[in-house]
Parts: C-alpha cells; sequence; structure tokens
C-alpha cells in the first residue's frame, strides 16, 4: 500500500471514529434530556399531588369551622331560651324570636329635702307618707 492510500484510510478512520463519538454523544445528551424531562414530570405529578392535598385539607377545615360554628350558634340560641336553632346545619337562617328585654333593676327610692327649721335633711322619700 502506498503512504496516500494508508493516509487516506487513516483520515477515512479518524472520521468513522468522529462520527461515532457524535453519535454517542448525541444519544447521550437525548437519554439526558428525557430524564430531565422525566424528573420535570414526576415533580409536576408530585406538585399537583401535594396541592391537592393541601385543598382537601383547607376544605375539610372550612367545612369543619362551619360545623363548630353552627354548633356554637345553636347552643347560644338553646341557651338564650329560643330553642330553635339559629342557623340549620345547611346554612340557611331560621327566623328567632329576640330574647326579652333584660327586666329593669329593683327601683331605687327617690331622694327629697325636707326642712326644718334651721337646716335641711336628705331623706328616703317612703311611700304612702306626706310631709
Amino acid at each position: 500500500m502506498s503512504q496516500q492510500q494508508e493516509a487516506a484510510e487513516r483520515q477515512q478512520q479518524q472520521l468513522l471514529q468522529l462520527l461515532l463519538d457524535q453519535q454517542e454523544q448525541r444519544k447521550r445528551e437525548q437519554e439526558q434530556q428525557l430524564e430531565q424531562r422525566k424528573r420535570e414530570q414526576e415533580q409536576q405529578l408530585e406538585q399537583r399531588r401535594l396541592d391537592r392535598e393541601a385543598q382537601e385539607r383547607s376544605e375539610t377545615s372550612l367545612h369543619e369551622l362551619f360545623r363548630t360554628t353552627v354548633a356554637a350558634l345553636q347552643a347560644v340560641h338553646q341557651v338564650n331560651g329560643s330553642g330553635e336553632p339559629a342557623v340549620t346545619p345547611r346554612g340557611s337562617r331560621v327566623v328567632t324570636p329576640l330574647p326579652s328585654p333584660v327586666p329593669s333593676p329593683v327601683p331605687v327610692p327617690t331622694v327629697r329635702q325636707i326642712q326644718h327649721p334651721g337646716r335641711f335633711q336628705d331623706v328616703p322619700e317612703s311611700s304612702g307618707t306626706s310631709p
């Protein structure tokens, strides 16, 4: 073989090796991209799952808060003597009578002044007697 043929074969081998290396590099890059997409999809699915669980917990908390609020309102109205719940479990209002006003305290006698010669004296006013 001539030197030119050997050089051409070496060059051909080098080009072939270069092409094979480039193919291998592209294959690795594609695998990395696929792996990256797979990880991103898994992260998105996990985030959606976490968001859904958080939403469910939030809804459960709101429902529990609503139930306890309804129970508290019912208890208050039953204590007030109306006997009827202020709010039904479904949340619609029920007309309930207002509690009667607080009775006035025991009447306090008024004080009047009785005039005596030379002095004034505060004396509680008693009913049925006049000066």
